[in-house]
């Protein structure tokens, strides 16, 4: 069986989502996790546990506006 081998920045950050995201939030504005996951085409519950995951390594950080948690790149 032949194993697929993911980029090193996958490896560090956990996952090929992580990895999404932050290249998503380099090139964007700040952004809801609902519009983050309807962009990437993954689940809600998939994004908000990596950001929290993310933002646990001071890589992202939110800001809840309303009902929303907004997010972007911690700079």
């Amino acid at each position: 069986m032949i194993r697929k081998e993911l980029p090193i920045a996958s490896q560090l950050f956990g996952s090929e989502l992580k990895m999404r995201i932050l290249t998503y939030l380099y090139s964007q504005i700040p952004v809801s996790e609902r519009s983050l996951a309807e962009s990437l085409g993954v689940s809600n519950t998939a994004v908000n546990k990596a950001m929290k995951q993310l933002a646990g390594t001071n890589a992202v950080k939110g800001t809840v506006l309303g009902g929303s948690t907004v997010w972007e790149l911690n700079k």
